[in-house]
Order: structure tokens, then C-alpha cells, then sequence
């Protein structure tokens, strides 16, 4: 499937360009939005104003809101995971994409799932960031490898119950989450 990334939004919309439509245009023309396609397909933004747009366009595809939000005025009261906020994005999100760092513990995860939410956090990358790489094997404060922290990281998040997850050391991530399905049974 694809999981599509609105970015921008407000933005583009000042620009008067209407991403939404023109996902779902796209979409449509790729044969996306066919029985048995369209279950494949899930669009995240930060911003809630995407989203529900994006439910008016086309409302055929799961929308996962990504947290904290964009939307002015919306920074503070989503960067922490309470029952009205799941409740809130629960309305019009299929799911959620928080910041990893909003994730402490299971009851966390609880609240989001009991709202009917699946749960894709970001990014499981250690100390590297997108733009600057370490290497795997280099030694970290806590005398860990960076994989060693990487891979703790994924499986303490899928023991807390998540759905899934980005990153961008997707064989790290198979590895973990083997590991930890093993550690289950």
C-alpha cells in the first residue's frame, strides 16, 4: 500500500493550491480508488484542516493525524496524549501518528486504542537524524551500540502495544519486532 504524507498544508492552501483534491485526483487516475486499492491507502498530516478536507474529497481512505498538530493554535493542547484528544481525532482519523517522545508508557497507547485508533509513531532512528547518519556499530553514551539502542527502542514501543511505526532502519525494525513476538509466546 502507500502511506502519503499531506505536508504543507496551510501553505499550499495560502498559495491557493487544494492538496487534497489533488491527491484524490491522483489517486483516482492510479485506480487508487477501487474496492480492494483503497484499503491500501493511508494519508497522515499534521494538520487536522488537511485531513478533514481530506475526508470531504475523498473519504474512501483511512487519514492518520500526526501529533503535535499544525493547525494554529493546536501545538500545545496535542502534544500530549489525553482521552479528548484521542476522542477528538478519533471523529475524522482512522489513527494517529504521535512524536515517539509523546509516548512514556502503555496506559498511553491504552487511550489511543481504546478510542478505536491504530498507532504509528515516529521515528525509531537513535541519535541519527534524516539529514545526519551514524554509523550502526558506533559506541553511545549508555556503552550501547547505536543498533543496540535502536533496536531497545522499537521493542519497548511494541511492548507497549503500538501498531507499527517509522523508521528509517526498516531491517532493524523486522528484527525487533521478531524478537519481541518471539519474547511473547
Amino acid at each position: 500500500g502507500l502511506y502519503i504524507e499531506v505536508k504543507h498544508y496551510a501553505f499550499y492552501t495560502s498559495l491557493g493550491h487544494d492538496v487534497a483534491a489533488k491527491l484524490a485526483a491522483v489517486l483516482k487516475t492510479k485506480g487508487f480508488d477501487r474496492p480492494g486499492k483503497r484499503e491500501r491507502i493511508l494519508i497522515q498530516s499534521f494538520w487536522k484542516s488537511g485531513l478533514l478536507r481530506m475526508r470531504s474529497v475523498a473519504p474512501q481512505y483511512a487519514r492518520i493525524q500526526l501529533l503535535p498538530m499544525e493547525d494554529p493554535g493546536r501545538e500545545e493542547d496535542s502534544s500530549k496524549i489525553t482521552t479528548e484528544l484521542a476522542k477528538e481525532i478519533s471523529g475524522y482519523a482512522r489513527g494517529v501518528g504521535p512524536s515517539k517522545q509523546m509516548i512514556r508508557t502503555a496506559a498511553e497507547v491504552a487511550i489511543l486504542h481504546e478510542a478505536g485508533l491504530l498507532i504509528h509513531p515516529y521515528t525509531f532512528r537513535g541519535s541519527t537524524t534524516a539529514a545526519l547518519r551514524r554509523p550502526l556499530d558506533e559506541v553511545q553514551s549508555n556503552g550501547s551500540s547505536l543498533r543496540e539502542n535502536i533496536l531497545a527502542d522499537i521493542r519497548r514501543f511494541v511492548g507497549f502495544g503500538i501498531d507499527g511505526g517509522f523508521t528509517d532502519y526498516p531491517d532493524l525494525w523486522k528484527q525487533a519486532a521478531t524478537s519481541s513476538a518471539a519474547d511473547r509466546k
